[in-house]
């Protein structure tokens, strides 16, 4: 988590992709828990949502790969409460294009 909102720069445009959709599948992979794995992964993919520009729909991304593992409801939700926060802490992170 620290690393993509502060050192978001490191990571190489051909590897933001692939983080992106590892930490998909690893919120699909854990979305029974643990419950503070759980939570990392869903800050993280908000900080991710936050740092890649391009990625314009993380929210319907999170819904549609929470939807097709069936039961991460909880993931879903335990997402949708930690982004007003990762949004609102924004102004702390070093933004890259």
């Amino acid at each position: 988590m620290f690393k993509i909102k502060y050192d978001f720069h490191q990571v190489t445009p051909e590897n933001r992709e692939a983080l992106k959709n590892d930490l998909l599948e690893l919120l699909v992979v854990y979305s029974g828990g643990p419950r503070p794995i759980l939570i990392q992964i869903c800050v993280s993919i908000a900080a991710l949502g936050m740092q890649l520009k391009s990625w314009t729909t993380v929210v319907l991304d999170v819904a549609a790969v929470c939807q097709t593992a069936g039961n991460a409801e909880d993931a879903l939700l335990q997402f949708l409460a930690v982004l007003p926060e990762e949004v609102c802490d924004h102004r702390r992170m070093i933004l890259t294009v």
